[in-house]
């Protein structure tokens, strides 16, 4: 029976229903009979229902990574259309202890919201009701830690009776095969890699079942009966001669990742996936010990509270700041006595020559044993704390704007820098476009050498520059009246948001969000254009023959020195001055357009050579927006950039200016 009180507390109210379910694929309905029961306990009392947030297969245990809850909170933010948040459980609004919950609660109330857990059954209004809570949701927690250990231990038991696979996935080429207890085979289950699986006759393969539909990932997938055993055997024969030729073409011809994925490409044999190969796919394929007849499991754990181990379920010690971060349990090596080995009987030979398997086994052993020694260290692609490819991220492709990244080719200690596209290593085609490399030192060089040219080309430059001075000073002469009125707007909107802070009460002020959010972007706005009307203003004071000329010596001092300065300050010069740096992929002709920002003829005439490197920096919120307005450019050359390859020379490059370029 429902109160009077209680239904005076929340007739009329607007609630949010939320839902969680750990296990999206378990077909239990969950999500429905959640929201079902919010609905049920809601209308009892006769609350308005404005939406739901339903998260299928999602955890309780890592409260960083919880998308529902940022969904919650930034609805809340930006409708504010809802008072309530209901939960049928603790346990469903998290399993990350007591901190967890009370952080989400004391978000919700900063909003004026309370969340609601009617199916716990908890009193409100009373003494100790915040201990009731922490004890229930410290319960949940522990729920998920000893549900953890008990599958730590049973699956690790499964393991050692080969009743679990030690593979996650079934690799490519191959099918699994499950046996009766006695070891004697009953059928296979292919997977057809885009939702579908098959179950087929042993050894006929001849077609018994079908489990789910394409694209529903695991959701009806076959489930194992306990007694069964499972191992792997060779699948499509297609296939299984594409991981030969993988493992040849590697372990033999010593063939690198790139050439051994353009020559797949090239003989149109399809990726496990479909389409064309990558090289983390070949490299997954010639580093599998599946493939040698070996099934290696436990290398590896992202476990959350405790693992699999031979002698028993070992618990996970992280860092507070994994815990209560991290999207997902970043996966470990674990060291090898944990590692649990099983033979692959079945598997035993399919890679066909023998002298592959030998070698492919040893090489497979020095990696890993590579990887556990203390002292190994990871190659560290971001070794370089200023990039030494001055014209990254500038130049891009001329076929789809992508930026062009920087690399190096060749023998260690006579490599050589190139400029390369991303869909080079992505798309490893014999003869595409996206595979051709610029030649980093001729192209940088030649840059370098035509803005050189271009800022000590002043003449036409001076003539151009004392028309957009005056043409400011006319400007700033006209901006007082605008000025006062967007001095007075602004003020306004800051007494009306000050009004908001000191007399709305926090329901109000959950109501009122989106206006306050309005306001003072709105806000934001104004300070910008004041501020730039502001330096327009001060124009009108200064002479602009001096402001010229002071400008003149700058740059040609830029002129002189710009093939000098160190990378940091180079890249920032080449980003305040160039307008495009284009690389026409299949010609390999690199455009070029230089523009002299119009902030610049005011703050280099104050600040010298400095104001020439603010391009790409912070320092000054006008030349934040000058890539965002045209009109604010002033032209200085446009032109091409074209390679040649001298006989037993070096590649060079050269660049040449249009002869005229508009103001």
């Amino acid at each position: 029976m429902i109160s009077e009180d209680e239904l005076k507390k929340y007739a009329n109210e607007p609630y949010l229903r939320w839902v969680r379910v750990s296990d999206g694929g378990d077909q239990q309905n969950s999500d429905e009979a959640q929201l079902e029961y919010a609905k049920f306990w809601a209308d009892a009392r006769k609350m308005i229902h404005v939406a739901d947030v339903v998260s299928p297969n999602l955890s309780g245990s890592l409260p960083g990574n919880r998308p529902d809850m940022v969904a919650i909170l930034k609805r809340a933010d930006e409708r504010g259309d809802f008072r309530f948040v209901i939960s049928q459980r603790i346990d469903r609004a998290t399993r990350g202890g007591a901190d967890h919950l009370f952080w989400f609660e004391h978000e919700l109330k900063r909003r004026g919201i309370r969340l609601l857990v009617p199916g716990d059954g908890l009193p409100e209004g009373v003494s100790f009701q915040n201990t009731l809570r922490a004890a229930k949701a410290d319960a949940a927690q522990e729920t998920a830690i000893s549900t953890g250990q008990r599958t730590a231990q049973g699956s690790q038991y499964a393991l050692n009776g080969r009743r679990v696979s030690p593979h996650s996935h079934t690799p490519f080429a191959c099918h699994r095969l499950y046996c009766r207890a006695d070891g004697t085979p009953s059928y296979v289950i292919v997977d057809k890699r885009n939702g579908i699986q098959e179950k087929r006759s042993w050894p006929e393969l001849t077609l018994i079942d079908t489990y789910v539909q394409i694209g529903g990932g695991q959701v009806g997938h076959y489930r194992k009966q306990k007694a069964e055993l499972v191992f792997l055997v060779p699948g499509d024969p297609y296939e299984r001669e594409t991981v030969n030729m993988i493992f040849r073409l590697r372990y033999i011809e010593g063939m690198s990742a790139r050439k051994l994925i353009q020559h797949l490409n090239g003989l149109g044999r399809p990726a496990p996936r479909g389409g064309k190969w990558s090289p983390g796919q070949v490299e997954s394929i010639w580093m599998n010990e599946d493939y040698t007849g070996r099934g290696i499991a436990n290398r590896k754990s992202g476990a959350r509270y405790f693992r699999r181990h031979k002698n028993g379920p070992q618990k996970v010690e992280l860092d507070d700041k994994v815990i209560t971060t991290a999207k997902r349990i970043p996966s470990t090596l674990r060291p090898k006595e944990d590692w649990f080995e099983g033979e692959e009987p079945y598997m035993a030979d399919f890679l066909e020559d023998e002298e592959v398997l030998f070698i492919a086994a040893e090489q497979q052993k020095r990696h890993w044993d590579r990887r556990l020694d203390p002292t190994w260290k990871p190659k560290n692609k971001k070794k370089y704390l200023v990039s030494p490819y001055i014209l990254h991220p500038l130049l891009t492709a001329k076929q789809d704007r992508e930026i062009l990244v920087g690399s190096r080719s060749g023998r260690p200690g006579q490599s050589i820098r190139h400029y390369r596209h991303k869909r080079g290593n992505r798309e490893c085609e014999k003869g595409g476009i996206y595979g051709r490399m610029f030649n980093a030192d001729a192209l940088e060089k030649a840059v370098v050498q035509v803005l050189q040219e271009i800022l000590g080309d002043w003449p036409e430059l001076e003539e151009r520059l004392l028309a957009h001075v005056n043409q400011q000073i006319k400007l700033a002469g006209q901006q007082d009246e605008t000025l006062r009125t967007k001095r007075e707007k602004r003020e306004a909107i800051r007494e009306q948001l000050l009004l908001f802070v000191r007399t709305l009460t926090p329901k109000t002020q959950a109501d009122l969000a989106p206006e306050i959010q309005r306001l003072e972007a709105e806000r934001d706005a104004l300070d910008w254009e004041i501020e730039a009307i502001t330096k327009q203003h001060s124009a009108a004071n200064v002479d602009p023959i001096q402001v010229v000329s002071s400008l003149k010596e700058k740059i040609l001092n830029l002129s002189d020195e710009v093939g000098t300065l160190p990378p940091k300050a180079l890249k920032d010069v080449l980003a305040a001055l160039t307008a495009k740096l284009e690389a026409d992929m299949e010609t390999k002709e690199v455009a070029f357009t230089f523009h002299l920002p119009a902030w610049m003829a005011t703050e280099t005439a104050k600040n010298g050579l400095a104001a020439m490197c603010m391009g790409t920096s912070s320092q000054s919120s006008t030349g934040a927006h000058t890539h965002h307005d045209p009109t604010l450019y002033i032209r200085l050359g446009e032109g091409t950039c074209r390679y040649s390859y001298p006989k037993h020379q070096a590649v060079d490059c050269k660049c040449s200016r249009n002869p005229k370029v508009a103001a």
